[in-house]
């Protein structure tokens, strides 16, 4: 646990992450499950939590503290308003109502005083963060600070045609940051100029000089703040659920391009669905905080304004979900075809040896099979209607245009790690 956080690693790896939080799992219930404390000549929480803070791994420290502190409810010595816990709470509070605090935190920060019982009102926060020194750039627990930094932009310049218009729709210049593409922190780019894409309905704005650049802003800080965590979250779920129904369910299927396209079709509409359904709320609630700011900053502070704020929203929100949805579907797809690639190889050597009997996948047989009932076994006459169903995922998937293959190009989302994984005919 020590030598975890005091790893760099846990900053930028999700894996490393994963494994935290599974420890904060396991000393939880061996030590406050079964009313023990977590010493202090042990591991200090309270200094785990003020160290995350100056050196910007609460990302990973905050859901270890939650998961340790999760017991605590159902105990008899730890529960609320236990002192240790509670100044634990605390200290949480205080950076719960940070300011520029990321949202995943602050969503973790509350998911713990529900599991503990308790709303951040009933908690009082502590002050033992405010003056402390923290790392200003690069820290993943806090938004970039629009008002004192470029946007980055990715490396390479995309050269304009000639001829093309230099300034936006409503007459402003547009940015240069828009045009070369947008990284975010966990090296994924946004390419395409949101200008083009930026909706503006209401009078109030439209009176508004230069609002679209002011919104292409808002609408770019608010997909980077939530694509990691949402795509890392739909792409785990999404894999994890195909890499063990697919292979079950084509285990009489010799054809390896069958088993990947069918995984594909699953993989895609899932990872698309659940990144729908888990970056909406955030995504307006950081988008019409964006807004706000926007507006405190050009001194327009009218509250009548809020009918005219949600609107807005309202009106650009699906865009910014179909970013996400699609940097989802790709970095899915190229996660699920590493995931099959050892039932895809059985399928390749079996054609190679030219064996004239039916391909098996033994490795199902053997392993899920006997698990379950007698309705899910796979059957070799079964194959053909097994993928049609699947062909239903294609009709289910929300209709998202890949905007490097379309003429008015969307912005599109790409691993700059890994080249881009072709894409399925029938996943546009």
């Amino acid at each position: 646990v020590k030598i975890l956080i005091k790893s760099d690693r846990i900053k930028a790896h999700s894996s490393d992450r994963s494994l935290l939080k599974n420890l904060g799992s396991w000393l939880g219930q061996t030590t406050i499950a079964k009313d023990k404390p977590v010493l202090q000549k042990d591991l200090d929480l309270k200094k785990v939590i003020l160290e995350a803070y100056e050196k910007g791994k609460m990302i990973a420290v905050i859901p270890f503290i939650h998961k340790i502190l999760e017991p605590c409810k159902n105990t008899k010595v730890f529960g609320p308003p236990n002192p240790w816990v509670m100044a634990l709470c605390s200290l949480c509070n205080e950076i719960y109502k940070l300011n520029k605090l990321k949202l995943n935190l602050k969503f973790e920060i509350e998911m713990m005083f529900k599991d503990l019982g308790l709303h951040a009102a009933d908690v009082k926060p502590s002050s033992i963060v405010m003056g402390r020194a923290r790392e200003m750039y690069g820290n993943p627990d806090f938004t970039i600070d629009k008002s004192a930094q470029p946007m980055p932009s990715a490396t390479v310049e995309v050269q304009k045609p000639s001829g093309q218009a230099q300034r936006g729709a409503d007459g402003s210049e547009a940015q240069r940051p828009f045009a070369a593409g947008l990284q975010t922190q966990s090296g994924e780019i946004i390419q395409g100029d949101w200008l083009n894409f930026v909706k503006v309905t209401t009078p109030t704005f439209i009176a508004i000089p230069g609002v679209k650049r002011f919104f292409a802003n808002a609408m770019d800080a608010s997909v980077r703040e939530v694509i990691a965590p949402v795509v890392e979250r739909s792409v785990t779920i999404s894999c994890m659920t195909v890499r063990e129904l697919v292979p079950k369910d084509f285990a009489f299927e010799p054809d390896e391009n069958r088993v990947r396209q069918a995984a594909r079709w699953m993989v895609a509409a899932l990872a698309s669905s659940l990144a729908l359904v888990t970056c909406k709320e955030p995504l307006r609630a950081t988008l019409t905080s964006h807004i706000w700011q926007m507006l405190q900053r050009m001194g327009i502070r009218e509250e009548a304004l809020e009918q005219s704020v949600n609107a807005e929203v309202a009106e650009n929100l699906d865009f910014c979900c179909t970013v996400i949805e699609m940097h989802a579907i790709e970095k899915a797809i190229g996660s699920i075809d590493e995931a099959i690639q050892n039932s895809c190889m059985l399928r390749r050597k079996h054609a190679e040896s030219r064996s004239t009997a039916q391909f098996v996948d033994t490795t199902v047989i053997q392993g899920q099979l006997p698990n379950l009932p007698e309705a899910l076994h796979p059957s070799l006459a079964g194959v053909r209607s097994q993928y049609r169903v699947y062909e239903e995922f294609v009709k289910i998937q929300r209709l998202i245009t890949n905007p490097n293959e379309a003429s008015g190009a969307s912005p599109a989302v790409m691993s700059v790690e890994t080249p881009k994984q072709p894409r399925v005919a029938a996943v546009p």
